[in-house]
């Protein structure tokens, strides 16, 4: 029984499925618009927002091993016209992968994401009550709570992981790291905010490993933070990565841009749970990482 991957094709689901194949699970990939990563049985989709009776109905069909729905769409923009879009494709898709699992008695991991917290305190910890702050975030807790819903009234076995802002290689542009890569290796000049906020980054390799610990873990039920990486300033992160690719400090223009309305002072999770339970802890360092993502742009 093959393993289902939903977002094979995504910066996470990259990093994922090589983990999977290397171990000897059959995985099969949704496949929308890029294709998935060598080693991975396609299964071809249309890109329509909600993917989730086609997904059903295979789930009937085939009965995987497990299944682990990381496909989404992402935009964290605290826009409200987004709802329609993050509802259909967060909450509905989830909605209909996860009542296939509970029919099928398979089990369901949902990797969500750490913007379910918010602006709430941090560290944050599973514990707390979510609050989320976009309408990704706001879809992100609402497919969570209907999993949740399922495990206890229909029998779900299901766990849901919540990864801390991921990095590395090949991610695309809009995020923070890839953004200063990008300038640091142009030489060009980086406008930012004063950058006083704090943010834990994680790699993506290190986010993979753990994902793929907690889908041979049984451990049903739980809600766990993936984390565990530094937590620094955002300015000192740009001003590591412009060291670490020999440009200028001078480039980096702190204050350029106005910090955005209702930003997070601190961001990061509290790695505790998860370290006791799954066993999991970040391994690769943050310079280490760094470089890895410069030498990846110089090579683009």
């Amino acid at each position: 029984m093959p393993t289902l991957v939903t977002g094979a094709s995504g910066f996470l689901g990259r990093a994922l499925c090589p983990l999977l194949t290397d171990a000897g699970h059959a995985v099969v990939g949704v496949q929308r618009t890029r294709p998935v990563p060598p080693g991975v049985q396609p299964l071809l989709l249309p890109a329509v927002p909600d993917n989730g009776p086609e997904l059903a109905a295979w789930i009937h069909e085939s009965r995987p091993a497990r299944v682990l729905h990381l496909g989404s769409p992402v935009n964290p923009a605290r826009d409200p016209a987004l709802w329609e879009e993050m509802q259909t494709g967060v909450l509905q898709t989830t909605a209909h992968i996860a009542r296939a699992c509970a029919a099928t008695d398979t089990p369901l991991v949902l990797v969500s994401t750490c913007e379910v917290y918010g602006d709430g305190p941090a560290p944050f910890h599973e514990s707390q009550r979510p609050q989320p702050v976009s309408p990704y975030s706001a879809a992100k807790a609402a497919a969570e709570l209907w999993v949740s819903t399922l495990a206890r009234t229909q029998g779900l076995r299901a766990l849901i992981l919540r990864p801390f802002l991921a990095y590395g290689p090949h991610q695309e542009r809009r995020g923070l790291v890839p953004a200063a890569v990008r300038a640091a290796v142009r030489r060009e000049p980086f406008p930012m905010t004063a950058g006083a906020q704090t943010r834990e980054l994680n790699h993506v390799q290190d986010l993979a490993r753990g994902i793929a610990m907690a889908a041979e873990s049984g451990l049903w039920g739980h809600t766990l933070n993936l984390c565990g990486g530094p937590e620094l300033p955002v300015l000192q992160i740009v001003q590591r990565i412009f060291d670490l690719a020999g440009a200028d400090r001078s480039l980096i223009m702190p204050g350029a841009l106005p910090t955005r309305s209702g930003e997070v002072a601190r961001f990061c999770g509290d790695p505790s749970l998860c370290a006791s339970l799954l066993g999991y802890q970040p391994r690769i360092d943050l310079d280490a990482g760094l470089r890895a993502c410069i030498d990846a742009e110089r090579a683009a």
